[in-house]
């Protein structure tokens, strides 16, 4: 007997699918959060009568089921909201006691990165939090002079090695690194950093690869660690890197001002979304991707929209409504990277036949 192995139908059925959420600003009476289960063809919002009215910066996508939101403070505390049942309920975490172990602080939060039940959390006021249980309990693990730093940036490759960007200190922009989950940081000042004013966003591939991007399309480089940056000679100009995203050492994704660009090959040469009808005035903000094909990106301040490609950016899809109302801003967006069917594939049996 044989047995055959199929990978989908002619339509494509068993093809990996991913879902995802997007982040954005207060609409219609509170936050937005997006979801997507079909690989951003399409989207439901959710968390009515349980996001607060405000702004949502950040968003990160655990697993198809688990997600985290931060945004604007609200109540006298940083607002961070947990799913672990795909969206179908957003809680709020934290408290405005400063005697709980989960109090959180009064602050703006820009950015939110988890590995496993370790979540990070960063802000204005040089807040770097961080939980080691899933957000029942939470610790300020900022470096005490970087209080008046705003960090824009996260990105946590394990439960002890996180890395932070955020705004200018001391005349050049933050990097910090910690291995020990936070209990000590090493600001990263090797290379081309200090070309640097600000830093927004950060993203490894491994424990020696990452990438950083900021003010005036600063895209920097690592492959040590982060003891030395080197900056990409083909960016420079007016505004701003705003995101960025590493599937290994050779893809990398980067949301600029006014578009896409990615490579395949570590950075030694880039492609461009505005060169496949995909570009914008301000801004593309987020960034996600699970391969050198399948990427995501989400836009807010003009005709604000979510963009998807799967054929490595020669094509996007666009979507700047849901039920016939125009999108708010969109800041952020995030996609889980294991498929929703992690086997696309189907067995085939054939029949028995003769004696």
């Amino acid at each position: 007997m044989v047995f055959f192995l199929l990978a989908g139908d002619a339509a494509g059925a068993f093809e990996p699918v991913y879902a995802g959420w997007a982040a954005g600003g207060a609409w219609n009476g509170y936050g937005t959060v997006l979801r997507s289960i079909d690989s951003g063809k399409t989207w439901v919002r959710q968390g009515a009568g349980q996001i607060g009215n405000i702004n949502l910066n950040g968003v990160f996508a655990v697993d198809t089921d688990t997600g985290w939101l931060v945004g604007a403070a609200e109540g006298g505390y940083a607002s961070i909201y947990h799913t672990g049942d795909g969206g179908a309920t957003w809680q709020r975490k934290g408290s405005a006691d400063p005697g709980a172990a989960d109090y959180l602080p009064n602050v703006e939060l820009s950015k939110v990165h988890a590995a496993g039940i370790h979540v990070w959390a960063v802000g204005s006021g040089g807040t770097i939090l961080h939980s080691d249980d899933g957000g029942q309990t939470w610790t300020n693990r900022y470096p005490a002079w970087y209080g008046t730093v705003y960090l824009q940036g996260v990105y946590a490759l394990d439960n002890k090695t996180v890395w932070v960007t955020g705004d200018i200190k001391d005349g050049y922009a933050t990097i910090l690194k910690t291995t020990d989950g936070g209990q000590t940081w090493t600001r990263q000042s090797g290379g081309d950093v200090g070309e640097t004013p600000y830093l927004l966003g950060i993203s490894a591939a491994d424990s020696d690869t990452a990438w950083a991007v900021g003010h005036y399309f600063i895209v920097l480089k690592t492959t040590d660690g982060g003891k030395t940056w080197t900056k990409d000679p083909n960016f420079g100009g007016e505004g701003d890197a705003n995101e960025v995203y590493a599937v290994n050492p050779s893809t990398v994704w980067v949301a600029t001002d006014n578009e896409v660009v990615w490579s395949t090959d570590g950075g030694l040469t880039w492609n461009h979304s505005s060169a496949h009808g995909l570009s914008g005035a301000i801004a593309f903000m987020g960034i996600s991707a699970v391969s050198d094909r399948q990427a995501w990106t989400s836009f807010n301040f003009s005709d604000q929209f979510i963009a998807a490609t799967d054929d490595g950016g020669a094509t996007w899809t666009k979507i700047e409504q849901l039920n016939g109302e125009e999108l708010p801003d969109m800041n952020n967006i995030s996609f889980a990277t294991r498929p929703l069917n992690p086997f696309p594939w189907h067995l085939v049996v054939p029949a028995l036949t003769g004696k």
